[in-house]
């Protein structure tokens, strides 16, 4: 139960904070087109998220396809992980590139494969969020995960597709397990 509250303290933080940051940045238009490699990726939401997860995973030494990456975000999107240090929550945050630099090298050196092990939903009108349990595994066969979290994602529909408008996560750990409640959905 209090790994459930606490969950939803970060997730709230983070909302409060790119509701600040949103409300400080200019108003300009969604977009309305992308160069999308692969549009038939961007039309559901379901199809989206599987894209975010597949664009990262590869064996170790293949290069990924971070164009595409891209191409699932809105432009000002936003990746931030959440921890806990010293008993209190931490909060860092990515542009897509600041991420895809940071993070890269580490993917394709060591191999990383990423997978949603469950999945929920909830859409209104254009706007969606799916909270989802990931899985992290160095090769596809691998049968037991190295890593286990949940991923907080935030989308929005315009132009005819999806697009990524935030990604929180937070890892699974000794003190915080996955409430068993998120891993039925």
């Amino acid at each position: 139960m209090h790994a459930v509250v606490r969950l939803a303290l970060l997730l709230t933080a983070a909302a409060v904070v790119l509701t600040i940051s949103a409300a400080k940045a200019p108003p300009h238009p969604i977009p309305g087109h992308s160069p999308q490699s692969h549009p038939e990726h961007v039309r559901t939401v379901e199809q989206i998220v599987a894209a975010f997860y597949e664009t990262v995973s590869g064996p170790k030494g293949q290069a990924r396809d971070w164009d595409r990456y891209r191409d699932l975000f809105f432009p000002e999107a936003r990746l931030s992980v959440a921890r806990s240090a010293h008993g209190t929550g931490v909060v860092s945050s990515f542009t897509i590139d600041e991420y895809v630099k940071s993070e890269s090298g580490y993917i394709e050196k060591s191999g990383y494969f990423e997978r949603a092990a469950s999945m929920k939903v909830q859409r209104f009108g254009q706007i969606a969020h799916v909270l989802s349990v990931y899985e992290s595994r160095r090769a596809a066969e691998d049968e037991m995960p190295y890593s286990r979290g949940v991923n907080s994602i935030q989308l929005v529909e315009s132009g005819g597709r999806w697009w990524i408008s935030s990604v929180l996560w937070q890892r699974e750990t000794e003190d915080l397990p996955i409430p068993e409640e998120f891993l039925r959905q």
